[in-house]
């Protein structure tokens, strides 16, 4: 014979609580998701050869890990040296 299962142990304040713990949850994730962290900053490579310019790429936004990843890394081969330059 097949079980029924049956809720009627579910009291209402057990109910209301799932449905509020739920909507808190729901109303957590939908704010954290439109909230954007300011610690952003558009940077841009940039070569120099000698100490003079020789080229700079296009800036792009960096926010948040990806700013820490980028910002300030510079490289040197030889005479020539690329930087990452932040705004």
């Amino acid at each position: 014979m097949a079980r029924i299962i049956c809720f009627s142990k579910i009291n209402t304040k057990q109910v209301i609580f799932i449905v509020f713990f739920v909507a808190i949850v729901g109303a957590l994730s939908f704010i954290s998701a439109c909230v954007k962290d300011d610690n952003c900053k558009d940077c841009r490579i940039q070569t120099y050869e000698n100490g003079a310019l020789v080229s700079s790429g296009d800036w792009v936004e960096y926010c948040d890990q990806a700013l820490r990843d980028v910002e300030g890394q510079t490289s040197t081969v030889g005479n020539m040296t690329t930087k990452m330059v932040c705004r």
